[in-house]
């Protein structure tokens, strides 16, 4: 699901308990048991789901661990937060970013809909309240008069990139109070910043362990001391064979010999409503092990059994191919350098 660097060396904001003691607590609560340490050391990738951790009936959580890497955790951290490993995501089309405290509307003019994407472009032209898209009943009014226009398809891309930077500037000075609500049928509304809410109040080891960056996705713009960086990003990619665009705030928060990233989609175009991913760095043996929690919120599981089970396991395939590629990138980073 990043690109900020940091630099290093680490350092540390505050006392915390000893890396190793926390390394346990993780393995534990995203429920791993001692044995997995002897897989995680023979290279391989572990994913659980995690129904307990799932307030809100449309929540998916799911919890992965990855296998030790032999490089120190700074190199894994850089990687992991490199555009180049954006870029190598088959499914990620195009993306820009900007610092979270500056960046104006010119941060989306990267964004468009390309030839082969027209389709995309025709389901707006005729966008209403409902699931084919998240949109704000305000902007579902803008589209329709966007396609009233004689160059409709042209203005209808135009408003909703408008509509994506209103989105971005309004969280970038508001946080989780200025996220518009999804208009759905007869009425209703769908609220991410309530998903968003309820995320956080399942992260008990980040709140007890680095409350810095707990404190920062809780009380945005507020509270951002400690964390180390702060980007805004639009991320164009496929989803359910569709292009859709996501709005993500992603934010480093170093400690010691520890990085926690945090990435929040606090926008998504369709198919799902938002998503929370955490991701520790964590020193162990001569290398380092990524531990990572996602939350993914949709209404398609709508609190079924059999979905919520589906839900899981996609979303667990999705971090196991970003785990394979981060692991792919370090590789050929190596070998890049053992060649010169």
């Amino acid at each position: 699901m990043m690109s900020i660097i940091v630099a290093w060396p680490l350092v540390a904001v505050g006392e915390r308990a000893p890396t190793r003691d926390i390394v346990d607590d993780v393995m534990t609560y995203l429920g791993f048991e001692s044995q997995h340490k002897k897989a995680l050391e023979s290279g391989e990738i572990l994913f659980t789901g995690r129904p307990e951790l799932e307030a809100l009936p449309q929540g998916i959580a799911v919890a992965g661990a990855m296998m030790l890497i032999e490089r120190p955790p700074h190199v894994l951290v850089d990687a992991y937060l490199s555009d180049e490993t954006l870029r190598s995501h088959s499914d990620i089309l195009a993306f820009g970013g900007a610092p979270a405290e500056g960046g104006d509307v010119s941060l989306l003019s990267g964004f468009d809909f390309s030839e082969g994407e027209q389709k995309e472009v025709r389901r707006l032209l005729r966008a209403k309240p409902g699931k084919e898209f998240n949109l704000a009943p305000g902007e579902i009014e803008q589209l329709a008069a966007a396609a009233e226009r004689s160059d409709a398809a042209k203005q209808v891309v135009a408003t909703y990139r408008d509509a994506l930077w209103q989105r971005l500037d309004d969280y970038r000075t508001s946080g989780l109070e200025g996220i518009l609500p999804y208009a759905r049928k007869s009425g209703k509304l769908a609220s991410p910043a309530e998903e968003m809410r309820a995320s956080l109040d399942s992260t008990v080891l980040l709140k007890k362990y680095f409350p810095g960056i707990h404190a920062a996705l809780e009380n945005y713009p507020d509270s951002m001391d400690g964390i180390s960086n702060s980007r805004l990003l639009w991320i164009k990619k496929i989803v359910a064979d569709r292009p859709m665009v996501a709005l993500a705030h992603r934010l480093l928060l170093v400690d010691g010999d520890i990085a926690i990233v945090a990435e929040r989609e606090f926008y998504a175009g369709h198919t799902y409503n938002s998503m929370l991913t955490l991701a520790a760095v964590v020193p162990y043996e001569d290398g380092a092990l990524v531990f990572a929690a996602n939350r993914t919120f949709t209404e398609k599981v709508g609190g079924s059994g059999l979905r919520k089970i589906m839900g899981r396991k996609l979303v667990a395939r999705k971090f196991a191919q970003k785990f394979e590629q981060l692991r792919a990138n370090l590789s050929s980073s190596n070998a890049q350098i053992q060649s010169q």
